[in-house]
């Protein structure tokens, strides 16, 4: 539940650095959030030990968590297309506590937002449960000026739906000693408003469909898929030229891209 009195914290403000970042790229990103305290008496009486981060950015790996500048021990949870949890090993109650998070992350889609929340455990109406509230956006560090939650791509990156299309293996030669017996296809996916139908499939060079590899419903990112040489009735194929065709089902019509890959015994 978002906060009920008493708030967890008097001002919660956020910011996220860089702002502006290329597409599809892993970039390393400092999430900084300053907390100012509710005191009684001169008594905090309030904090929290859990920060939590909702974003459709696809995030790597947590690296180092930081208070006033000093590295502390944490655990992290990434939850592929929804963001990530911190639990700080220790319950920020200090006034102006100066908090950085370092994480890695791609960027599928402009404009993409890092909402940030801190949690806490707390008694209500006689049930304990986890109490949430929300930062906005703030100029918190001076070593990056911006104030803001959301990072944006170059306004002049002209992206397409389906980009990256990268192969492990050009050339498979499926004799299984271990050596290019099958290739990883890898594609990403920009500027998807909700998932959409994605397939990749091999194709002779006289059009005729040897193979479906994959036919789902995809979102923004990264995904692969694997062919090792063989047809849709598990039989090698013979060795020659293949097309490899990524295809996604956009707002404008069916975007695919092609290439060739060759078959080697």
């Amino acid at each position: 539940m978002e906060y009920a009195q008493p708030a967890l914290v008097k001002r919660l403000q956020a910011e996220v650095h860089p702002r502006q970042v290329s597409a599809g790229e892993e970039h390393e990103f400092t999430l900084s959030v300053l907390s100012h305290m509710i005191t009684s008496n001169r008594a905090v009486v309030t904090g929290f030990r859990q920060m939590e981060v909702l974003t459709s950015a696809a995030v790597a790996a947590i690296d180092r968590v930081l208070i006033d500048d000093v590295s502390v021990p944490y655990s992290s949870r990434i939850r592929p297309g929804e963001g990530f949890t911190v639990n700080l090993g220790q319950r920020i109650a200090q006034d102006g506590t100066f908090l950085q998070i370092i994480f890695r992350a791609a960027l599928f889609h402009d404009a993409t937002r890092f909402e940030t929340r801190v949690a806490e455990h707390r008694f209500f109406e006689g049930k304990l449960e986890f109490v949430y509230q929300t930062a906005e956006a703030g100029d918190v560090d001076l070593d990056s000026p911006g104030g803001e939650l959301v990072v944006r791509l170059p306004a002049d990156e002209e992206l397409q739906v389906v980009g990256n299309v990268a192969l492990t293996a050009k050339i498979l030669t499926p004799n299984e000693d271990g050596v290019n017996d099958m290739t990883t296809i890898g594609f990403d996916l920009f500027k998807l408003t909700k998932p959409a139908s994605a397939t990749v499939a091999i194709f002779g060079l006289d059009g005729r469909r040897i193979r479906s590899l994959l036919a789902a419903e995809l979102g923004d990112g990264h995904h692969d898929t694997l062919w090792d040489g063989t047809d849709d009735a598990g039989r090698s194929v013979s060795p020659g030229v293949y097309i490899y065709r990524v295809a996604v089902d956009g707002d404008d019509g069916t975007i695919a891209r092609q290439g060739l890959l060759g078959v080697v015994y």
